[in-house]
């Protein structure tokens, strides 16, 4: 039986590797910065054969992509005469605001019909994994969680480093993959207290303009899409609605266009009313259909540079600003002002007083948005 504990400090010996993917060993130890990400780890009873295996992809990937790692690892196993009963499987890592890729493990545990132990799953830790296959001992060294650590931009992008290593990921990296429906619930009910309101007294008949910019594969862009055309039916208001969603990555606004989603069964159950609304719900699998999609669209764009065709009346972009530094915060943020109507509203999540002060923005209460006169 694998055995699994926590250690106190990293053993600096070792060079953990961070390539993911389904890594098998005859002997030895197996060392892995696993980060934030849930792994699974397999072993056959005698001690002769050991796998490693952990990915990050995005909600539509993840349980393909999990199935066909285990299905990898299984087959060399069988292929050096070692049954399915005699390997050993243990589930360890990933964090609470992920559990989409633990469901993903899950399931392509079950489908493979091996029996699985889960240690240390779903806390907010940074891992990394020792294992010995020999002994059968699985040695985990924690770290706090934070938004800056195991993160391809390093929390300390600057303007000269622009969005490059957004364009460049996969769009299974962390920060590609920051996206789920109806996070920053604040700014939903910004949008129902104040900004629409606000809108459809002054500009009656008025197309509302929405800007989802980093939306990766665009969850968000479609929660504000359904959430907004809801609100206007059940408010009365006759405005045309016209959403855009926007990545630097083309491979994430290409599954955007798609409107296909695998959403996790917490996610589901939240918003069902949505889902079965705007969409076809087989599963946990989502298809939104064309009477919602036709208010959304999506396209390429890099927040380095203002929309030429496009004021909007409000803005989101989450969970983008925390990895750059002040320069490239307040490029952006002037961008954003350059593309908003007067008044208009912006939100990106925690940013300075000062810089705040010195464009001119309000803060909108406890909402979480700033405010352009």
């Amino acid at each position: 039986m694998i055995n699994y504990q926590i250690i106190d400090t990293p053993r600096f010996g070792a060079n953990p590797s961070r390539k993911e993917g389904c890594h098998i060993q005859r002997a030895g130890q197996m060392v892995f910065d696993v980060r934030r990400y849930p792994a699974c780890i397999l072993r056959d009873k005698r001690g002769s054969l050991g796998a490693v295996l952990f990915m990050s992809a995005n909600t539509i990937q993840a349980s393909k992509i999990a199935l066909a790692l285990l299905t990898e690892a299984i087959e060399s196993f069988e292929k050096r005469e070692i049954p399915r009963k005699s390997i050993e499987c243990v589930l360890i890592g990933g964090v609470p605001d992920r559990p989409h890729l633990i469901d993903a493990w899950r399931s392509a545990q079950r489908a493979m019909g091996l029996k699985s132990r889960e240690n240390d799953v779903a806390t907010p830790y940074y891992r990394t994994i020792y294992f010995d296959i020999a002994k059968g001992q699985l040695d985990t060294y924690r770290e706090a969680a934070s938004a800056d650590q195991g993160n391809p931009a390093s929390a300390a992008l600057s303007l000269n480093d622009s969005t490059q290593v957004f364009r460049e990921t996969d769009g299974s990296g962390v920060v590609a993959n920051a996206t789920r429906f109806f996070r920053e619930k604040k700014t939903f009910q910004a949008l129902e207290d104040w900004i629409v309101p606000e809108h459809a007294g002054t500009r009656p008949g008025q197309p509302f303009k929405f800007w989802s910019a980093c939306c990766s594969t665009g969850a968000e862009a479609y929660s504000y899409t359904m959430f907004l055309h809801d609100l206007f039916a059940r408010k009365g208001i006759n405005c045309p609605l016209q959403v855009i969603g926007t990545d630097i990555n083309e491979k994430l606004v290409a599954e955007a266009e798609a409107g296909h989603y695998r959403v996790n069964g917490s996610e589901l159950r939240a918003h069902e009313r949505y889902f079965h609304q705007y969409g076809i719900v087989e599963g946990d699998r989502v298809t939104f259909d064309k009477d919602i999609r036709r208010f959304v669209r999506f396209r390429p764009h890099d927040i380095k540079r203002v929309p030429r065709k496009h004021r909007f009346n409000a803005i989101v972009c989450a969970n983008v600003f925390q990895y750059y530094k002040d320069d490239a915060r307040e490029h952006f943020l002037r961008n954003f002002i350059q593309a908003l109507e007067s008044p208009g509203y912006v939100f990106v999540g925690t940013v300075k007083r000062d810089m705040v002060e010195r464009l001119n923005l309000v803060p909108l209460g406890s909402y979480g948005f700033m405010r352009k006169s």
